[in-house]
């Protein structure tokens, strides 16, 4: 410890954890301090424990007590997760998998005995300044310091407060009424700024379990987390409140006693419950669960950390572990402040900078604060079941090991990489794990020779960023100052970055003439010097602007352009690299522009820089990958600037004189209407300190259109827009010049918007033609404009998204005149949008992996409840039920759950509200359809029969009934253009008939994969019922219910043409792939169709004639693989993904028969192959829908679940719950599948 600094000195109010924690650090910076605690001793035993990450024993062991610590700690290593009940249904790694990742895993402690080690732990003389018995009851505040009056009349003076007196903390009532007092308006917290929706009884007892127990316990409005160590064990209770409310509650022993009563029968581990350990408790207390942030953490020279700036729930152990990194920051800081100050006592500003700049980082991305106290609350409502939703995530969605996994990887490892440890104190790394910190620890002497001082630099995060005089390059300077980064900030004279300096603490000037590679090297040095030698951040700013048409480039001015533009990035990123590798985190950013993809007239020379520069960055991002430094390219749209003010150039007897006046005053429009710089540099700043970030990113006005529109439109179009906006077209052999009017006023450009991808034409021309005829009312073509319809696809694109890749996922259209009307502009810019939008999502269209406008568009077309309000109004016209249509299929295999099924539902019963079921007398029962044409009943039919199988695989795969009843369907199957109408072919009332239909389907070629798609899906809903039937329990019948649906299953595959169930494609009669995978989607919905029979066969059968009907799934099983053998990838798209149904369903039961103990080697390789080949195919569809994202993890976390040889009890059990590849029960089973065959075993 060195000497303390001058007469500073820091009184912490709070003798608990976290001013300990705070005495510490104040004691190895050297700086003098005195700790003020109210009780009458420190160490007391009261409260329960508290749990210390691996990110918070860094710290612990700068301190030199981590041995002490770990010699009485627990650290955690099994989880499991009870109901109520005792039931057990998960079984995490969760703490096995913090110890590899970060070297330790968490570790429990007794309250008192963790303040006792920390107490005990500091040298004799820091010892003698915590003091007892001095409990605050006033804070004077002047410019020189700070006095702290005592309840027993003792009075401190100091230099400044720390608050670290806990959730009711009086120091921060103090620090509230001062700021009040001097000046009353000013905004503020409230006196009790944390709300409680939980309350909490605490309490330890002598642990009845092994040590590093960490369990939980889950029931509606109740839950337990109870942790065991060597000697005590610890629970906690949740209980939720009858409302939410603030302040402290007082609560009696009684009251103790009754919430400990509720929670008596709950089990704490699989053998002992709470009335088991509540005799012999040790100690309880009762307490509201406060959680929130505190807006307001210092005023003047006092200050907060920990539970009296914010408090989180305790269900994942993270409140001390950051109150610790609250102290370390802020003594990080401070003691940076005192060294720099040369009296050693920072006045009254430079401490309220100190604070300020502390409270933001803790609040940003950089720490992880703001996501723990959302992660821990989050927790405490899964476990204490909140809602339903919570229920579903909790015992559902969060179990399967993959889950937990993913979780711990993605959210989990990336939060505890933050923690920060004191910059001051070198020690060794004591937590080394697969992964390593972002802040390493210092030690005294490194291998690569850097000093003491040099290794204390690299915990400070470094950014330089050039061009920073004005503009965007000093916005991002102010933005990275903000949010506690040290800004080496560059211009080509030092001087004028004074100002900039003068505001802010940590930005500092350098001077960089970027055409001069000795300036470069000379900036290198300086950095290297104040570094230490290692560099976070590089920021590209710097750059000029050079304007003039192709035919008037001056080229010394194009290569001048290039030289600051292109030339000295490429210098720069060669001199900082070698600093840059030195940083856990280093990144490369590009500042770029959307010129760089879009022909804009007059820059030409300046289009290309920036196209230039972005192609660099590009394969410097391949480059540097191995390095470790990511580089990521800003896409810069609209912002204001001087850039402009270089003006246009045009020598005198240029062509393009004539129309100079109009393209200025557009580009000084462009400019005044342009984001302001501090907020993209806000924003862009935000995204850049995130761990994981975009490549490419777009920011600015107009950025993210201006992403779309050069994603999708052709090149000629482009050119149409920037030829257009400047008047450039051609007229009579000369530019049209845009002439000013009589008055002198130069007219203003129109608002151009691409009208269905013909043109870009004004908007007050748009075509508002009527859309096609509904059968009730003519509609206008741009009637109900959604949000989507600012993503403007042109036609070509939106043809080929949605008829070349989803038509025949969903034929909802006869093609070539749903084409002719829509380049007629006859269509509704609303179904054309909700076609193009999803198609170019499922596609990943965009250039880059950043599609926020397509899931804006997404969202707002997905929460339109315009279907839903006709319900009681007009009946919508055939384009918006195509467009409802296409959103129900499109949820429910991309966000499936509740709310699709409730899509599905709606837009069923609206097809029965407009008649869609009888359609082929439909003219005769309502009056209004006599207008309507044949070929529009048509449309209407491909309608009904796609949402007839919509109805089939959302309520097949979820075990519920069907809502479209089959008996009563007065609507024929899809005509070809040649056919009568009076000649259509219904379904029979009963599926007897079935087969009876295909010679008349087969002869009209037109419609014949559909129309067979269409019969084999009556089939499935016939086996679909016996699955119904079998799983009521229903004895009676449900045997000749079985054979004969397998009959007419029989008859069926038998009238099918001669080698349709081939699943090769018939080269010979050049069979087309797309036709080929058509009917390879039949034969899988027939062979699931026999599976789902044989399945009920199997558990129907008694145990002689069981092995036969278990043989009978096995081969369809086979046959299902046999088909995916023959699947084409490409064709994921283009097909209806609930085949992935079949796909599940024949995985899981090869599976089962994989872990039968069979004994042919054969048999068993053959079935390896099976699975692989569908498990494939099925991750093909999860690269692109969700659903099938979930069934995928549902198999892998079934194969993991039900693991080793299954006995035929265990078997039978399995298929008993099976019900639906989407049905809770099913999903309930996987969650809890090994205790369940467990308690099966014979």
């Amino acid at each position: 410890m060195s000497a303390p600094h001058g007469s500073f000195k820091v009184i912490v109010i709070g003798g608990g954890p976290v001013g300990l924690v705070a005495a510490h650090a104040l004691f190895l910076a050297g700086i003098d301090f005195v700790v003020l605690e109210r009780r009458p001793a420190i160490v007391e035993d009261k409260g329960a424990s508290l749990i210390v990450h691996p990110h918070s024993l860094r710290v612990l062991h700068q301190f030199g007590i981590l041995e002490a610590l770990l010699s009485r700690a627990a650290e955690l290593y099994h989880h499991l997760s009870f109901t109520a009940d005792g039931y057990v249904f998960n079984e995490g790694n969760r703490y096995i998998r913090i110890r590899e990742n970060h070297g330790h895993g968490p570790v429990a402690f007794h309250r008192a005995e963790l303040v006792e080690i920390l107490y005990n732990g500091l040298a004799a003389i820091a010892k003698r300044k915590v003091l007892t018995d001095k409990k605050v009851v006033n804070i004077q505040t002047t410019s020189n310091g700070v006095t702290v009056t005592c309840a027993d009349g003792s009075t401190f003076h100091g230099s400044m407060v720390i608050g670290a007196d806990g959730v009711y903390s009086k120091t921060r009532e103090i620090m509230r009424d001062l700021a009040l007092k001097e000046d009353p308006m000013r905004p503020w917290d409230p006196q009790y700024p944390y709300t409680a929706t939980y309350q909490l009884l605490y309490g330890s007892f002598p642990s009845p379990s092994p040590s590093g127990q960490g369990y939980d316990i889950q029931s509606k409005g109740k839950a337990i987390m109870y942790f065991s160590g060597p000697e005590r064990g610890w629970f906690f209770l949740y209980k939720r409140l009858p409302r939410q409310t603030r302040g402290r509650t007082d609560y009696t022993h009684q009251d103790i006693e009754h919430v400990a009563q509720e929670f008596a029968e709950y089990p704490l581990t699989r053998s002992v419950k709470v009335k088991d350990v509540w005799p012999r408790m040790l100690g309880a207390g009762l307490t509201n669960l406060d959680e929130g942030i505190v807006n307001n953490w210092s005023f003047g020279r006092i200050v907060l950390v920990g539970d009296a700036c914010h408090k989180m729930t305790t269900h994942l152990g993270l409140g001390f572990n950051h109150g610790i990194q609250d102290v370390v920051l802020l003594c990080n800081s401070l003691q940076k402040a005192i060294r720099a100050d040369r009296s050693g006592n920072p006045d009254a500003n430079t401490l309220s900078g100190v604070f300020e700049r502390y409270a933001a980082v803790r609040k940003s991305p950089v720490c992880s604060l703001k996501g723990d106290v959302l992660k821990s609350g989050l927790e405490t409502r899964m476990h204490a079941w909140h809602n339903i939703w919570y229920y579903i995530l909790s015992r559902y969605l969060t179990v399967p090991r993959v889950v937990e996994d993913l979780f711990m990887r993605y959210v989990m490892v990336p939060e505890f990489r933050k923690g920060q440890v004191l910059d001051y104190v070198p020690k060794e790394e004591p937590m080394k794990g697969k992964i390593s910190w972002i802040y390493p620890m210092n030690s005294r002497v490194k291998g690569d020779g850097l000093t003491k001082t040099t290794i204390m630099m690299q915990s400070t995060l470094f950014a330089l960023v050039t061009g920073c005089s004005s503009g965007i390059g000093k916005e991002l300077a102010v933005a990275f100052a903000a949010r506690g980064v040290t800004v080496l900030a560059t211009a080509r004279r030092a001087e004028s970055l004074n100002e900039l300096r003068s505001k802010h603490e940590n930005i500092e000037a350098f001077s960089l003439e970027l055409a001069d590679g000795e300036s470069i090297e000379r900036l290198k040095d300086a950095i290297i010097k104040r570094t230490g030698g290692h560099l976070d951040f590089l920021i590209n700013n710097a750059g000029t602007h050079y304007a003039a048409t192709a035919m008037d480039l001056d080229i010394q001015e194009v290569m001048a352009l290039f030289q600051i533009n292109v030339f000295a990035v490429m210098r720069i990123c060669q001199a900082f690299v070698p600093l840059l590798r030195r940083s856990p985190r280093a990144r490369i950013v590009q500042i770029g522009s959307v010129t760089r993809g879009i022909p804009v007239v007059w820059q030409g020379a300046y289009n290309a820089s920036k196209a230039a520069l972005s192609q660099y960055s590009r394969t410097l991002r391949l480059e540097m990958k191995p390095l470790g430094i990511e580089v990521i390219e800003i896409i810069t749209g609209f912002v204001r600037s001087n850039i402009l003010h270089h003006g246009l150039h045009a020598p005198e007897g240029s062509l393009y004189l004539p129309i100079l006046g109009v393209v200025e005053d557009i580009k000084y429009r462009g400019n005044a209407n342009g984001m302001p710089p501090d907020l993209y540099a806000a924003s862009v700043v935000k995204r850049l300190m995130r761990p994981q970030v975009s490549p490419e990113i777009w920011e600015g006005g107009m950025a993210h259109y201006l992403r779309v529109l050069i994603a999708i439109l052709p090149l000629q179009l482009l050119t149409r827009v920037g030829v257009g906006e400047a008047g450039m077209e051609k007229r009579g052999g000369v530019v049209n010049s845009n002439k000013p009017r009589e008055d002198g006023s130069i007219p203003q450009a129109p608002n151009l918007v691409l009208t269905q991808g013909r043109s870009l034409t004004p908007v007050e021309y748009a075509s508002n033609e009527p859309s096609s005829v509904s059968g009730v009312a003519p509609e206008e073509a741009s009637s109900t404009p959604s949000n989507a319809s600012c993503l403007n696809f042109p036609s070509d694109q939106e043809e080929y998204l949605f008829f070349d890749i989803a038509q025949d996922a969903n034929p909802i259209f006869s093609k070539e005149r749903f084409l002719h009307r829509y380049r007629s502009s006859l269509c509704s810019q609303d179904l054309i949008c909700t076609m193009a939008v999803i198609a170019a999502k499922l596609t990943q269209f965009s250039s880059t992996n950043d599609r926020l406008r397509l899931d804006a568009g997404l969202d707002s077309l997905l929460s339109s409840s315009l279907l839903e309000d006709d319900l009681v109004g007009n009946a919508p016209s055939l384009d918006q039920f195509r467009k409802a249509y296409l959103l129900a299929f499109y949820e429910f295999h991309q966000f499936p759950g509740h709310q699709s099924w409730l899509r599905i539902g709606r837009v069923t019963r609206m097809a029965y509200h407009i008649g869609l079921d009888r359609l082929d007398h439909i003219r005769v029962l309502y009056p209004e359809w006599t207008t309507v044409s044949n070929a529009d009943i048509q449309e209407w039919r491909s309608l009904w029969w796609c949402l007839y199988r919509l109805d089939t695989y959302s309520n097949l795969s979820a075990g519920t009934p069907y809502l479209i009843d089959d008996s009563v369907i007065n609507t024929s199957f899809n005509l070809g253009h040649n056919q009568d109408p009076f000649e259509g072919i219904c379904l029979p009332p009963n599926s007897e008939g079935l087969s009876k239909l295909l010679p008349a389907i087969l002869s009209e070629t037109e419609t014949l994969l559909t129309n067979v798609h269409n019969i084999i899906i009556a089939i499935i809903r016939q086996a679909g019922l016996v699955v119904r039937m079998h799983l009521l329990r229903w004895k009676d019948g449900i045997v000749a219910q079985v054979t004969n649906v397998e009959r007419q299953l029989a008859t069926l595959r038998l009238a099918l043409p001669l080698g349709w169930l081939n699943p090769r494609r018939n080269a010979f009669s050049d069979e087309r792939p797309a036709d080929h995978h058509a009917r390879l989607i039949t034969i899988f919905l027939l062979r699931m169709a026999q599976l789902l029979l044989s399945l009920v066969d199997c558990g129907q059968q008694q145990a002689d004639d069981w092995l036969a009907s278990w043989q009978r799934v096995l081969e369809t099983c086979q046959d299902i693989a046999s088909l995916a053998e023959q699947w084409d990838s490409a064709f994921c798209l283009t097909v209806d993904p609930a085949i992935t149904f079949t796909i599940f369903t024949a995985l899981i039961f090869l599976d089962l028969h994989r872990k039968s103990g069979m004994s042919d080697d054969n048999l068993r390789s053959k079935i390896d192959h099976d699975i692989t080949v569908l498990h494939l195919q099925l991750k093909h569809f999860g690269d692109i829908w969700t659903q099938s994202r979930l069934l995928t993890l549902s198999f892998e976390s079934f194969v993991e679940s039900v693991s080793g040889q299954l006995s035929h009890e265990q078997i039978v059990l399995i298929l008993s719950r099976f019900e639906a590849p989407l049905h809770p029960r099913w999903l309930q089973f996987l969650s809890s599948a090994r205790s369940v065959l467990e308690a099966c075993q014979p």
